[in-house]
């Protein structure tokens, strides 16, 4: 018993194990908490990300609830990449830069840096998503596009 009140926790395997989710979805801590907070946590968004923070860095564990989010998360953007490649893009220029998917309108856009920004359209009511950070190819950019759309979808701002 003596050991167990002396010793710390070591997280440092979760820790990494979430850093990795959080790379693979193409998601940073911050956009997590935002997420969460979307999608039910009714804590103040900082004590979100704190926790957040504390579970990437290896000093909490994490909890099997998160496990499951992130496992549901990465199924549903590895989904939105394999839906990606079978839509219909407008190339400009050699690019995929748009198209017209279930009323929406999907786009990526050249940032500087060789970045892509994704951003999707109701056409109904013009209610937009932009996703915060921009991507690092066309290809990723177009899965979070895809990703978006389901969110666009949930918002009540779409009328659906």
């Amino acid at each position: 018993m003596s050991d167990l009140k002396n010793s710390t926790a070591d997280f440092t395997d979760d820790g990494a194990w979430m850093r990795s989710q959080l790379e693979r979805i193409g998601e940073t801590q911050a956009g997590l908490a935002r997420f969460l907070q979307r999608n039910g946590d009714n804590r103040e968004l900082t004590n979100i990300e704190r926790s957040i923070r504390r579970m990437t860095a290896g000093d909490a564990r994490v909890s099997g609830e998160m496990r499951a989010i992130l496992g549901i998360l990465r199924k549903r953007h590895e989904r939105a990449a394999y839906q990606a490649q079978f839509l219909d893009w407008d190339d400009v220029d050699g690019v995929p830069t748009a198209t017209t998917h279930d009323g929406y309108t999907l786009r990526i856009t050249p940032q500087k840096g060789s970045r892509w920004l994704a951003q999707v359209d109701h056409h109904g009511t013009g209610y937009s998503v932009t996703f915060r950070p921009w991507e690092a190819s066309v290809e990723k950019a177009k899965a979070v596009a895809m990703s978006m759309l389901d969110e666009a979808r949930r918002r009540p701002e779409t009328g659906r």
